[in-house]
């Protein structure tokens, strides 16, 4: 375990603490500070992952149900499943959606499920939460089917050296005081700065495409606002011959 992931285990606590705290304003907040491109960039992902009424569906790190919400507008699985390691951001869901969903706490890095359960895994604005990103990869490779699709939606951190100085620049100064203004009132004090360490333990946006592509077989990213918000869709292919370079 590098530095940087021995820092981030450190603060992780006050993420999932920081993300409990803004669930009653959570998607309003998220649509501000990416300026309207984060539900874009969830409908995208949603169109590439072509859920079917006979799929099994993961949404991992549910949150307050946002993701899930696009996926039920959309379709009708056999069964969705949402996780995360928090037990307030599972009841919020779970409300949010009426009870259409099963919800189950756990962590990325030791999925609770059997190998090969899901055909459809999102994880959207979550990943970067992962304490150990090439394990929770495993794991999300692990119980995703053959031929299964593993969709990531998230922040992004881009491959120009000169705009993902821009970006680190609006994500440590300008975008907590975004969301400060924007919650106003509604909470107190400004929980949105811990985002500042999840974008610190990303990777580049071409770098995390290769590590999911390593173990799915293949792995194809889109870009939204600069490389700022990222789509990243994999396939699980039975055959990793055909592995994207």
């Amino acid at each position: 375990m590098g530095c940087e992931a021995l820092k981030f285990k450190d603060v992780w606590p006050e993420v999932i603490a920081a993300i409990e705290k803004i669930i009653a304003c959570y998607d309003s907040v998220n649509e501000v500070i990416s300026f309207r491109t984060a539900g874009k960039a969830r409908e995208y992902a949603v169109e590439q992952a072509n859920v079917k009424h006979k799929h099994f569906v993961l949404d991992a790190g549910i949150g307050p149900g946002t993701m899930s919400k696009i996926v039920l507008s959309k379709s009708n699985p056999d069964m969705l499943v949402g996780l995360d390691a928090s037990s307030k951001m599972l009841e919020a869901a779970f409300l949010k959606l009426n009870g259409r969903i099963h919800t189950v706490k756990g962590m990325f890095e030791n999925l609770p499920f059997k190998s090969e359960t899901f055909d459809r895994i999102f994880a959207s604005f979550s990943l970067r939460d992962a304490v150990e990103l090439e394990d929770a990869i495993k794991e999300f490779h692990r119980v995703c089917k053959k031929n299964g699709i593993f969709v990531v939606v998230d922040m992004g951190k881009p491959d120009n050296r000169i705009v993902r100085t821009f970006m680190t620049f609006y994500v440590k100064f300008i975008m907590p005081n975004i969301a400060k203004i924007s919650i106003v009132g509604k909470i107190s004090g400004n929980p949105l700065r811990l985002l500042i360490p999840t974008y610190e333990n990303l990777r580049t946006n071409k770098i995390l495409r290769k590590s999911i592509a390593r173990l799915f077989g293949k792995a194809t990213l889109k870009e939204f606002a600069f490389g700022g918000i990222i789509v990243i869709t994999a396939g699980k292919c039975i055959n990793n011959m055909d592995q994207l370079k």
